[in-house]
């Protein structure tokens, strides 16, 4: 709607996950390079955390698309992550080359399908996203699978990104095979408040803008309250506020075209501090 209004190459902010637009400006590259260090470690379990829309997904994109450019690797993926252990087995075993015949495939069979893969001297790495709606039968096995080792070597690694607190929803069976996997935690964190313009910035560069100061400073700071840092609303918000500019005919995004957008959204999300809100109604209403 607004790309040529704008020169730009292609659409900057979406909420679909999009691993080549992703800017360094929460620790997500930090995140994905420890990924890698990871499975290239004695760790077995890796378990991800970080709130709706701070780009988990992107994330887990660009680390499976990162293992399958590389022959070592042997990356396996869940499709769906609310899947039953039985479930869990065929589709390890489709993605392993074995035949898929839910009579046959076992515990068993899946570990020595893993074990020979090994000695080819393949790296598995499990990735599975939205971890956190794995029944826990299944994620248990998903464990024990990465506990086991072969010639002292670990099996399978799991990496699994959760949308909550992952050690709320973990029994005590779980971490102590977390612990025998050596396993690690890491969080994805969001967006500074001061790094809300950069971030704006560096997407719309990447879009193929010439000029990536589309937006005011006073636009820039609402963005940042009212998103509170997490990159799927500044996303949403900038999105909405550019198309209104289209609509206005306007080549400079300011407050009002961001409060047009926070409007249509219906959503803002209020840190918890009442400072804040008061500050958020400020920017919005020009309240004092």
């Amino acid at each position: 709607m607004y790309l040529e209004h704008f020169d730009l190459k292609q659409a900057p902010f979406s909420s679909l996950p999009d691993s080549q637009l992703l800017p360094n400006l929460n620790n997500s590259d930090t995140l994905f390079i420890e990924l890698i260090k990871s499975v290239n470690s004695p760790e077995s379990a890796i378990f991800v955390e970080g709130s709706s829309g701070y780009g988990k997904s992107s994330v887990c994109r660009k680390f499976l698309n990162a293992l399958r450019a590389h022959k070592r690797y042997a990356p396996l993926e869940l499709q769906h992550s609310n899947i039953p252990r039985k479930d869990l087995f065929i589709s390890l075993a489709e993605q392993i080359g074995l035949r898929a015949d839910d009579t046959l495939i076992t515990f068993k069979r899946i570990k020595a399908e893993l074990k020979g893969l090994k000695s080819r001297e393949k790296r598995v790495v499990l990735v599975i996203d939205n971890a956190e709606a794995l029944p826990k039968k299944t994620r248990k096995t998903v464990l024990k699978l990465a506990a086991k080792t072969y010639c002292g070597e670990r099996l399978i690694r799991v990496v699994m990104f959760f949308n909550n607190d992952v050690k709320s929803i973990l029994e005590e069976s779980e971490e102590a095979l977390f612990r025998q996997c050596k396993g690690r935690y890491l969080a994805l964190t969001k967006i500074n408040d001061g790094a809300v313009g950069e971030y704006l910035e560096k997407k719309l560069k990447l879009a193929g803008a010439s000029d990536s100061t589309y937006f005011t400073a006073s636009a820039t700071r609402l963005i940042g309250l009212a998103s509170d840092g997490c990159p799927r609303v500044i996303n949403s918000i900038a999105h909405k506020a550019m198309i209104s500019a289209y609509r206005h005919q306007r080549l400079s995004i300011d407050k009002e075209e961001v409060q047009e957008a926070i409007a249509e959204i219906g959503f803002i999300r209020l840190p918890s501090k009442k400072s804040l809100m008061a500050r958020i109604r400020t920017q919005l209403f020009g309240l004092n």
